[in-house]
């Protein structure tokens, strides 16, 4: 009688992905190719089948935190038990920042004035700005989702808000 140990899968992904970005799932099998997976996101299964090597990647887009999980493996021998396949990797789908800047008053030269600027989004934020097109200035390590930056122009000015961004998510441009 020959024994034949059964195929045995891991798998990982990042922690956390930007809104609307692919991450590789990688899957990691011990035993014999070829295999056949499945795994689930936790509403659809996915088969996989043939895979020739002891990994494989696939690109997933998920639009919220999602846990994957395997749901049965075979290799070229064997068919894996539940004991075998328990792992799972889950991944946080972090939402793209937004900005808006808001404030426009009249002052008086050597003084100040507030602009608003509104960020939703998980904290930190981060933003650079511009005035009349020159700069870049960065702020960071914002906590509030409500900021005040306070100016003292010399002349007439216009700030935009050239990027944001929020634990390593980008705000898209608009």
């Amino acid at each position: 009688v020959t024994v034949t140990t059964r195929p045995a899968a891991t798998m990982a992904l990042p922690s956390s992905v930007c809104e609307g970005l692919s991450a590789d799932l990688v899957f990691t099998l011990t035993g014999t190719p070829n295999f056949s997976l499945t795994y689930t996101d936790g509403t659809n299964s996915y088969n996989i089948s043939p895979i020739t090597g002891n990994t494989y990647t696939v690109s997933v887009t998920p639009s919220g935190t999602t846990t994957y999980s395997i749901t049965a493996l075979s290799d070229a021998s064997c068919s894996a038990i539940a004991s075998d396949i328990t792992s799972t990797a889950t991944i946080n789908v972090v939402q793209r920042p937004t900005a808006v800047l808001s404030g426009s008053t009249t002052i008086c030269s050597g003084t100040t004035a507030n602009l608003n600027i509104a960020l939703t989004g998980d904290q930190p934020y981060a933003f650079t700005y511009t005035t009349n097109g020159a700069g870049p200035i960065t702020i960071s390590n914002i906590s509030t989702a409500n900021y005040t930056l306070t100016v003292s122009p010399t002349s007439t000015s216009t700030y935009s808000i050239t990027a944001l961004s929020i634990g390593g998510c980008s705000a898209i441009a608009s």
